[in-house]
């Protein structure tokens, strides 16, 4: 019994917003007062701080325990401040760490997770019962009932993806198999949405203890002041592209730009930003089969994980090639 405990702790540690996190905390019969010791505090503030620098959530195993602990604290400490800038920040980063533990978790653990979180039925694969090469077949790990799967791509609105499509995996008798890579594929973006519905569900204390308290004070005064998007001028030239005829860079331009843009900027239905966006490519000439899956995809995954786009001089530095060719096609004028 003692080494299910630990291991249970183990993967919580890792994964905090697994949903047996709760059960596990109700059986360490901690009290607030305990939850709020100073070494808990400590972690779940820099937790909060590494979120908010943009920084890189390390993963601190020493005491598990304590690392489940503070990701409660650090959720009641945002849940307090009740800041939507805050809420996103800290479920993209604490997401971004769960990711990457994720992606070197044995076949085991990855079953368990994806079926604790999911109820896909995944099980890890010994053998394949039907031909591939060596190397495709290194790559095969995973296996789940095909209606289970289609059922999880729905419920996580990834029905759209073309990367999860049946027709780009591994069919035989009813069994979809799938790699680690295509597994990933399928929950990358979940982790932070999963946080985000963790912390809508924290129930307040009728009272907080007084070192709590004077945490979300200090923090009150540190998180930025939400900003009206809407009325800026960052994103004129996202206008500019709507109405140009850019031909380079479609693709990057149809997921990264235009719905978030369009959902999360301009605050548009899924519907209007549909029509838009097909209006927009229709325009262009882009003949695309699958344009209105594509389309519908990137609206609903733009809504989902809250994506902004990204400003033209943050576009100038992480798709620079990009950069270059929306400037030269709209005119360096317009988006000056």
């Amino acid at each position: 019994m003692e080494g299910k405990t630990v291991a249970n702790a183990y993967e919580l540690a890792r994964y905090p917003f697994l949903p047996n996190a709760e059960e596990y905390l109700r059986n360490m019969g901690f009290t607030l007062e305990e939850a709020t010791a100073d070494s808990v505090v400590a972690r779940a503030r820099e937790r909060i701080d590494l979120a908010i620098k943009k920084k890189k959530v390390n993963l601190d195993l020493s005491n598990n325990d304590i690392e489940i602990l503070s990701f409660y604290i650090a959720m009641l400490i945002i849940k307090m401040l009740a800041n939507n800038w805050l809420i996103h920040t800290f479920a993209r980063a604490e997401g971004e760490r769960a990711k990457e533990a994720f992606s070197t978790e044995s076949k085991q653990a990855v079953c368990r997770i994806m079926n604790q979180l999911f109820r896909l039925n995944l099980q890890p694969v010994e053998r394949i019962p039907f031909v591939l090469n060596d190397a495709e077949m290194l790559k095969v790990e995973f296996a789940a009932p095909v209606v289970d799967y289609l059922k999880v791509n729905s419920q996580l609105g990834q029905i759209d993806n073309p990367k999860l499509a049946l027709v780009n995996n591994y069919l035989y008798q009813g069994i979809i198999y799938m790699t680690r890579e295509r597994i990933i594929d399928l929950v990358k973006d979940q982790f932070s949405s999963l946080i985000k519905k963790r912390i809508a569900r924290v129930q307040l204390p009728t009272k907080l203890p007084e070192p709590l308290l004077e945490v979300i004070n200090e923090y009150k005064e540190k998180i930025p002041k939400p900003k009206i998007f809407s009325s800026s001028k960052k994103f004129e030239y996202i206008e500019n592209i709507l109405k140009s005829n850019i031909q380079d860079g479609r693709h990057r331009i149809l997921w990264l730009i235009l719905p978030p843009y369009l959902v999360n900027i301009k605050h548009l239905s899924e519907d209007e930003a549909f029509e838009i966006l097909r209006s927009y490519i229709d325009r262009i000439g882009w003949k695309e089969p699958r344009a209105d899956r594509i389309i519908r995809y990137n609206i609903r995954r733009a809504r989902r994980i809250g994506l902004m786009p990204p400003t033209l001089e943050r576009l100038r530095q992480t798709h620079p090639d990009l950069y270059t060719i929306i400037v030269e096609s709209i005119g360096r004028h317009e988006v000056s």
